[in-house]
């Protein structure tokens, strides 16, 4: 999605965060692990319609950064490498959970050609608040995945927080839990 990412929650809807703007009329590479190339199974799409959070940006002028965009079709979908379900559970994560942070933005050595990752740890908002982080700007809707030395980076933002469970056989099943701001 341009300078940012987004998730496929559903097979013609994505989820990404609202700053990144409106999307609609514009293509939107679902699957793309390379960066401005339809290569790997990557599909092509345009985003009909753009919903931004309404409550957004809110009184401290970042919250409720969320929108959805329905796509002008289904994306096929093979779950047999990898699987996102979107968190309905109150309790996941749970603080010291390592979670994922996936993306293309840029990097101490500069913008990437390949989708990265980074894992992160669940931290509880109250820790997360505090002066010498991020001084009280995490509300209490939001969640905070933070580690020393590692984060996210600009044009990570709207792409997806997940805790990853490993299979066994190679694959894996990503539950997201949030998106990048």
């Amino acid at each position: 999605m341009e300078y940012c990412g987004g998730s496929l929650i559903g097979p013609d809807v994505v989820l990404y965060a609202a700053h990144c703007g409106d999307h609609t009329g514009k293509q939107v590479n679902v699957g793309a692990f390379e960066r401005a190339k339809i290569t790997g199974g990557a599909q092509p799409r345009f985003a009909v319609e753009c919903i931004l959070d309404p409550l957004f940006p809110g009184e401290n002028g970042i919250s409720n950064d969320f929108a959805v965009c329905k796509l002008d079709s289904p994306v096929e979908i093979d779950e047999d490498d990898v699987r996102l379900k979107v968190n309905k559970k109150s309790k996941i994560p749970e603080e010291g959970d390592e979670l994922v942070v996936l993306g293309l933005g840029v990097t101490e050595k500069g913008t990437p050609n390949y989708l990265m990752y980074v894992e992160v740890e669940y931290i509880t908002n109250e820790e997360c608040n505090d002066e010498y982080r991020y001084n009280g700007v995490v509300e209490e809707n939001e969640l905070c995945a933070a580690s020393p030395g590692k984060d996210s980076c600009q044009g990570d933002s709207g792409g997806p927080l997940v805790k990853r469970k490993a299979k066994g056989d190679g694959s894996f099943v990503d539950n997201q839990v949030g998106i990048v701001r």
